[in-house]
C-alpha cells in the first residue's frame, strides 16, 4: 500500500481490518461495515489488500489503485490520481443513475453496453428507434441538456435533438411522450456531425436504454457453439448477476450483457433490483442522483419502499407499484390493458413495413385476479410490469400478495381466496387486503434447505431452523422453497426465534396460541404438555406430540380444503374398533389421520383376521371362540394378529394379561 494512501485509511473510529472480527460499524476502519461479525468494504468501496477504498468513476479525482477505476468500469484506469476510460476512443458521460463510458465513433452510434468495440458493435440494436426525417438513420436524437420533449409530431420530426428522449404519438393519441425515465440520452456528438447535425449550439445525443430499463432485458444471444463467450447478465427476478455463453456475432443482442461479474454488479446489483429509484435534484451537471439514505424514522414516499441495497439503502418503487397496471411508471390514460404492450418499430418510426424487431410473447402479472398472463410484447418501451416467463412473473409479483413466500393455489393454481385465518389452513393466515392465504412463519421457516435442481448459482439465504440462524446457500434458479431469502437481514426480520418442528411419531406437534411449536423437557423450566400430549424427544429437539390414546379415541375430522387437494385417508373409528376410509380435503384436520389402512391398524393397534376383514365383535369387544364355544357359521375360529389398544376403555394391559386374551382366542 502506498504511503500516501495511509492517512486516507485511517479516518475510522476503530481498527478492524476487512475480515477482522467486529461486534459494531465503528469497529472497522473507514470505508467498512460490520456484517455477520465480520468487517467489510460498503458496496460504494473496493478491497486492496486488507483495507477498503472508494470506488472512483472516470474522469473523476481521487484514485490510488486501478481496481478503483476498473470497478466502476471495466479496464478504467488511474492516472496522476484520476480514473480514465479504457481507450481514448472512449470518453466518460454522466447520468443521474452513474458515469458511463462509451466510444465516440462517427460512424455509428454509441451507447455503454453491449460492451463490444467498433466496428463490431452491435450497439444500434439497442439505441431507441425514430422517425428519420433530416438524418439518414432511423434513430431518436436527443439533446442531453434538456427537460422538455417536443409540443408535437411535426416538432418532434424536425428538432428531436433540442429536446430530451420522446417518442412519436398513436393515432388515437398523438402527442409526443416523454420516455427519459426509460432512455438516457447519451452525448454521440461526433456520429450526428457525421449525419449532418449542427451540434455547435449543444451537444446532441442518442436515447439508449438506462440503467433501470438495461438490468431488466433478458440475456440474449446465448449459445454454446465454439467461439462462444463468457458473459453475465443481471437477473432482476433474484437480484443477482450469472454467468451464460454468449455468441459475439450473434444478431439478436441485448444491452443486458457484460463481460465481468464486476461490472454486472456494478452496474445493476448496486442499484435498485427493479425499476427507477426516486431522484433528488443537485446542483450539477448531472441535475439529479438517487435518493439514499432512508430509514424506518424517515420512509419513502408513495410509491417507493425503502429497500437495503448492498451496504446502502434506496428509495426503490414498491414491489405493488412495479406488479400493478402502471408497471412503476406513470400510466397513459387512454391505454385500456391491464397490460403496455409498447410499441413497434414502425410505430416509432413512421416506416410502412413490417418490422417484427424484437416482438416476442411477455407476461404481466394482473393484481385483481392474482395470476400472471401472456402478452404479446412490441419489441420496444412498455413498463417493468414485463416479465420474460410466466415462472419469472409469479416468483417476483407473488410476494406482493404475502409479506414472504407465494400464497396457497388451488389445484387450478389460482391463489386460495379467504375473507379470515380460519378459511385457511393452519400453516397459512389470511391476508385480508389481497384475500389469500399466506404461509406463517413457523410453516415457512421450518422448510428444510432446497437448492432446487437447474443450472444457474443465485446467493441466496435460508432459516435453519434447528440452529435458529440465518445461512448462505447457492440457488440454481428453480424447484426451491419458500425458505429462501435475497438478504441475511430479511431473512432474520421474518424468521425471528422460530423453532425448528419436532418430529413425532403421529401427527403434528402441539402449537400455542402464537403459532409456534411449545417446547417442553430439560432447559424448558419443566414446562408440562397440555392434557393429552406427551413430551417427546426426536433425537434433536423436545416438542409435545399427541398421545396414542388420544389420537385413536378422536373423531374423524375431514380438514379444510387446500391446495393439495383431496383425497382420501383412514380413521380408527373407536365406536366400532376398525379403521375406516373418509375424505380428507387436504390440510389440518387431526392426528386420527392414517394414508393406509395398515397403518392405521398397526398405530391403534387392533386385531386383524389373516385374511382380512375384522374380528367378530360383541359389545364392542372381540368375541372369544373354542372348540367348546363355536363361531356364527360365516365366520371361522382362527388365531389373529392382535394388539390391545391402551385406552380408558380396556385399561392398560399388562404382558401377563395380553398371554391370557391371546390364549382366548386361540382355537
Amino acid at each position: 500500500m502506498s504511503e500516501a494512501a495511509l492517512p486516507f485509511m485511517n479516518l475510522g473510529s476503530g481498527s478492524g481490518r476487512i475480515g477482522d472480527v467486529c461486534s459494531f460499524n465503528t469497529d472497522c476502519l473507514s470505508g467498512m461495515y460490520c456484517v455477520i461479525g465480520h468487517c467489510r468494504c460498503l458496496s460504494t468501496y473496493v478491497a486492496v489488500d486488507a483495507y477498503c477504498y472508494e470506488r472512483i468513476s472516470p474522469s473523476e479525482s481521487g484514485c490510488f489503485y486501478d481496481i478503483q477505476c476498473s470497478a466502476v468500469w471495466p479496464d478504467a484506469y488511474c492516472k496522476s490520481g484520476q480514473c480514465h476510460c479504457p481507450s481514448e476512443d472512449m470518453a466518460a458521460v454522466k447520468t443521474r443513475d452513474g458515469t458511463v463510458c462509451i466510444w465516440t465513433s462517427s460512424t455509428e452510434p454509441s451507447c455503454p453496453l453491449p460492451s463490444l468495440p467498433p466496428p463490431d458493435s452491435a450497439a444500434a440494436m439497442v439505441v431507441l428507434p425514430g422517425p428519420s426525417a433530416r438524418k439518414t438513420v432511423s434513430i431518436t436524437s436527443c439533446n442531453p441538456h434538456s427537460s422538455t420533449i417536443p409540443s408535437n409530431e411535426e416538432i418532434f420530426t424536425e428538432r428531436a435533438h433540442d429536446f430530451k428522449c420522446a417518442v412519436r404519438g398513436t393515432v388515437g393519441d398523438p402527442s409526443p411522450k416523454d420516455v427519459s425515465d426509460l432512455y438516457d440520452c447519451i452525448d454521440n456528438s461526433r456520429f450526428w456531425h457525421e449525419q449532418g447535425l449542427d451540434t455547435t449550439s449543444h451537444p446532441i445525443g442518442v436515447c439508449c436504454m438506462n440503467r433501470a430499463f438495461t438490468c431488466q432485458q433478458p440475456k440474449k444471444g446465448e449459445s454454446e457453439e465454439i467461439g462462444a463467450v463468457p458473459r453475465w447478465w443481471f437477473n432482476g427476478v433474484v437480484g443477482s448477476c450469472q454467468q451464460f455463453l454468449f455468441d459475439p456475432s450473434s444478431a439478436d443482442v441485448s444491452p443486458n450483457n457484460f463481460e465481468t461479474q464486476d461490472h454486472c454488479e456494478s452496474f445493476c446489483k448496486y442499484t435498485c433490483p427493479r425499476g427507477n429509484p426516486a431522484y433528488i435534484s443537485i446542483r450539477a451537471d448531472v441535475g439529479q442522483i438517487p435518493q439514499g439514505g432512508c430509514t424506518t424514522s424517515q420512509p419513502c414516499a408513495d410509491p417507493y419502499d425503502c429497500v437495503d441495497v448492498a451496504s446502502q439503502s434506496l428509495c426503490c418503487p414498491s414491489r405493488k407499484s412495479i406488479c400493478s397496471e402502471a408497471g412503476a411508471r406513470v400510466k397513459n390514460a387512454l391505454r385500456a390493458t391491464p397490460y403496455d404492450a409498447g410499441m413497434r418499430f414502425d410505430q416509432l418510426t413512421g416506416e410502412q413495413a413490417n418490422y417484427a424487431i424484437g416482438i416476442s410473447t411477455r407476461y404481466y402479472y394482473n393484481p385483481i385476479d392474482g395470476q400472471c398472463h401472456p402478452f404479446t410484447y412490441n419489441g420496444f418501451l412498455g413498463n417493468f410490469n414485463n416479465f420474460h416467463s410466466q415462472a419469472d412473473c409469479q416468483m417476483y409479483c407473488v410476494q406482493l400478495q404475502c409479506g414472504h413466500g407465494s400464497p396457497l393455489t388451488t389445484g387450478q393454481g389460482a391463489p386460495q381466496r379467504c375473507l379470515r385465518d380460519a378459511d385457511c389452513p393452519s400453516t397459512h393466515s389470511c391476508a385480508a387486503e389481497h384475500g389469500v392465504c399466506c404461509p406463517t412463519p413457523q410453516m415457512l421457516c421450518t422448510e428444510p434447505l432446497r437448492v432446487g435442481d437447474c443450472k444457474q448459482s443465485v446467493k441466496q439465504y435460508w432459516y435453519n431452523a434447528e440452529t435458529r440462524t440465518c445461512e448462505g446457500f447457492i440457488y440454481t434458479g428453480c424447484q426451491g422453497n419458500n425458505n429462501r431469502f435475497n438478504s441475511m437481514n430479511e431473512c432474520h426480520r421474518f424468521c425471528r426465534n422460530v423453532h425448528a418442528e419436532p418430529k413425532c411419531p403421529h401427527g403434528r406437534a402441539y402449537i400455542d396460541s402464537a403459532g409456534k411449536f411449545l417446547q417442553c423437557g430439560e432447559g424448558f423450566s419443566g414446562e408440562a404438555c397440555p392434557a393429552n400430549y406427551e413430551c417427546y424427544f426426536d433425537g434433536t429437539i423436545h416438542g409435545c406430540c399427541p398421545s396414542k390414546a388420544y389420537t385413536c379415541s378422536l373423531p374423524v375430522n375431514k380438514g379444510v380444503a387446500c391446495g393439495s387437494g383431496s383425497s382420501y385417508r383412514y380413521f380408527y373409528n373407536n365406536n366400532l374398533k376398525e379403521c375406516q376410509t373418509f375424505l380428507f380435503l387436504g390440510c389440518d384436520g387431526n392426528s386420527n389421520n392414517f394414508v393406509s389402512v395398515e397403518k392405521c391398524q398397526n398405530y391403534c393397534e387392533i386385531a386383524v383376521c389373516p385374511n382380512g376383514g375384522s374380528p367378530l365383535r360383541s359389545n364392542k369387544k372381540l368375541r372369544s371362540c373354542s372348540a367348546s364355544d363355536a363361531c356364527p357359521s360365516d365366520y371361522e375360529c382362527t388365531q389373529v394378529d392382535v394388539h390391545l389398544r391402551k385406552t380408558a376403555e380396556y385399561g392398560a394391559a399388562t404382558e401377563m394379561q395380553r398371554s391370557r386374551f391371546e390364549e382366548q382366542v386361540s382355537p
